[in-house]
């Protein structure tokens, strides 16, 4: 009956364990504004966002200044002047090249150290919103709508606008101050992860003590505690190893339902990756020391290849002094 009850405890150690880690994730790198912030700032770095970003701006910037239109209307009131008619068709390439010309000052922006602070202070300021997001409140300034998630990135047009400005673009004049969204996350089931992080916050404090407090219960419970410590360890690891392939299920997810359009495979994968580093690191430092634990419960044991291996460790230490 007390290996029964052991056995009980374990499953559940096992099962909340990884809610444990996630829950702390959640609270601590999530819902935590400075951690949040050093999360999500190497990602002002990442080559592939960095595109994905000047591409919006770039995009914003030419919706703004027209240059088809003015071009087409500039060159036809030469051509009405007598010029030849043939210089209406450099419209395009002359669009093209200004595109070029405005994509790489543009670039040149998001590639700066100015980039980086400006991306740290709006996430800074956009925490709250952030918070009131992920768990469901009143998203403010920041924009959800039909399961879409964005940043405004109204700051960085108007640093482009300047850059463009200081190269001598004067048409860069016209560009209001705009309200340009950088699409993070665009999913139909974004509600239930609301659901899930507003659960992860109000558990994160005390989960941790319950879990502690059955894996201490299971041990004293079971007849052989080292057997007892044994088991929960191990069962532990395996709830931690489950976790692990979970959070490549939920990079795939992303990659699948919540990564925008207007991002490249790359960048989505760099946003995965650097948001979930933290937990990532929690989860190999808590599987280590389960594994650690359970390695050191084992080697004490009667069972033939735990003498063996105190045998060898015995002569290994002898044959050194």
């Amino acid at each position: 009956g007390r290996w029964v009850v052991t056995g009980v405890l374990v499953v559940l150690v096992a099962v909340l364990t990884p809610a444990t880690v996630v829950a702390r994730y959640a609270r601590g790198n999530v819902l935590d504004t400075d951690r949040y912030v050093s999360t999500v700032a190497p990602l002002a770095r990442h080559p592939d966002v960095q595109e994905a970003v000047a591409d919006e701006i770039t995009d914003q910037v030419l919706v703004q200044l027209e240059v088809e239109d003015v071009l087409a209307r500039a060159l036809e009131a030469l051509a009405e002047r007598g010029v030849p008619e043939r210089v209406v068709g450099l419209v395009p390439p002359i669009t093209d090249q200004v595109e070029s010309f405005v994509r790489e000052r543009v670039l040149a922006v998001v590639r700066s150290e100015r980039f980086a602070e400006i991306w740290e202070d709006a996430h800074r300021v956009a925490h709250d919103q952030v918070n009131a997001l992920l768990t469901g409140e009143d998203p403010g300034a920041l924009e959800v709508e039909e399961g879409m998630v964005s940043l405004d990135l109204g700051v960085l047009v108007a640093e482009g606008r300047r850059g463009l400005l200081d190269r001598g673009f004067e048409l860069a004049e016209r560009i209001p101050d705009v309200e340009r969204g950088f699409l993070l996350v665009e999913s139909a089931n974004l509600e239930s992860g609301q659901r899930g992080v507003r659960l992860l916050d109000r558990v994160a404090t005390w989960l941790p003590f319950l879990v502690l407090g059955l894996a201490v219960g299971a041990v004293l419970v079971a007849p052989d505690r080292r057997r007892g410590l044994l088991a929960v360890s191990l069962g532990a690891a395996a709830g931690l190893m489950l976790l692990a392939g979970g959070l490549v299920l939920a990079r795939n997810w992303y990659i699948d339902h919540g990564q925008p359009q207007t991002m490249s495979l790359d960048a989505a994968l760099g946003v995965a990756q650097t948001v979930l580093a933290p937990l990532r690191t929690t989860l190999r430092a808590a599987l280590a020391l389960a594994l650690v634990v359970a390695a050191a419960a084992f080697l004490v044991g009667p069972s033939r290849p735990a003498r063996a291996v105190r045998r060898a460790v015995t002569r290994g230490v002898g044959a050194v002094r």
